[in-house]
């Protein structure tokens, strides 16, 4: 009884919505259409993410020769095709940046234990970092060794601290849930 009418209330949205603290990402069409916004500051940060995936598009990172992959996807015929395509793109693409989105339960985890084995393989070393300590289990369960961001950041820290390469050339990252993760950590 002692709130603001329907046109108030639709007139403080539109300020909002109109000024320089949201970004409208997408506008809906129609009368059940749904317009999408955003922050100034996440609209940055994921400007920063998808030019930075532009550019290491053709990194040649973590790539695994087709025979290695083969050998390895022989010993997991239980994946799925999507599975399998996931394998195939994360250790074949040669992409700094790549991102995997699927519902829980979907075999994200087990298609990623085929892909480690498969970097393994060829040299190459898996290290799984999630925001939440308790979210790197999943990759643990896939049996790549993982631990908080802060933790690894941490540690890059301290080995430049010390005149080392924070990570070495033959490193896999793997970030699980990306999407709530600090924006120091995006930066670094």
């Amino acid at each position: 009884r002692d709130g603001a009418s329907a046109h108030q209330l639709e007139a403080a949205v539109e300020a909002v919505l109109s000024g320089p603290r949201v970004v409208e990402i997408h506008r809906g069409e129609g009368l059940l259409g749904t317009s999408y916004y955003t922050t100034p500051r996440i609209w940055e940060m994921e400007q920063e993410v998808l030019a930075a995936a532009r550019r290491g598009s053709a990194a040649g990172a973590g790539v695994v020769s087709e025979d290695a992959l083969a050998r390895v996807l022989a010993d997991h015929r239980y994946l799925s095709e999507e599975q399998v395509e996931m394998v195939r793109r994360i250790t074949t693409g040669g992409e700094r940046i790549v991102t995997v989105a699927a519902r829980p339960g979907t075999g994200k985890t087990t298609a990623l234990r085929a892909a480690r084995e498969a970097w393994s393989e060829a040299g190459v070393h898996g290290i799984g970092v999630a925001t939440a300590r308790s979210a790197s289990g999943e990759l643990a369960d896939a049996g790549v060794p993982s631990m908080s961001i802060t933790s690894l950041l941490i540690r890059c820290d301290e080995a430049r601290g010390r005149g080392n390469v924070p990570l070495p050339r033959d490193v896999v990252l793997l970030v699980d849930e990306s999407s709530p993760t600090p924006p120091t950590a995006h930066a670094r």
